[in-house]
């Protein structure tokens, strides 16, 4: 009943301090740090009313969990979706593993430690 109630879009946006010319954090006049914003990400539909998680890959994208939705999604640099998972259960964190990565699990056909085949 909440999700139907709370509407809109989530975004993503990524801070970094602004360094002085003394190498320390810059503190404002109103004696907050001072960040540039590097980065940010919206889509319409991507709401999470009360949790979502973004990770930045190796290779610069962002991977995004909505967990109240059921997804994921990687997004690149430049804001373009170039996958998309959408699950059966709540995605709490999310990880992108490289075929090399768990290349033996796929190609042997062995099952993970732990597990048997039947």
């Amino acid at each position: 009943m909440a999700e139907r109630a709370m509407r809109g879009t989530s975004n993503v946006h990524e801070f970094r301090p602004v360094i002085g010319k003394d190498g320390k954090y810059a503190i404002g006049k109103d004696g907050r740090f001072e960040v540039e914003q590097v980065w940010s990400w919206e889509e319409e539909g991507f709401f999470a009313s009360t949790q979502g998680s973004a990770k930045r890959l190796l290779n610069g994208n962002t991977l995004l969990a909505n967990t109240g939705k059921q997804f994921v999604i990687e997004v690149t640099p430049e804001g373009k979706t170039v996958a998309r998972y959408k699950g059966t259960a709540p995605v709490y964190k999310a990880f992108k593993f490289t075929k090399e990565q768990i290349g033996d699990l796929i190609d042997s056909g062995q099952a993970p430690a732990g597990q048997r085949n039947e």
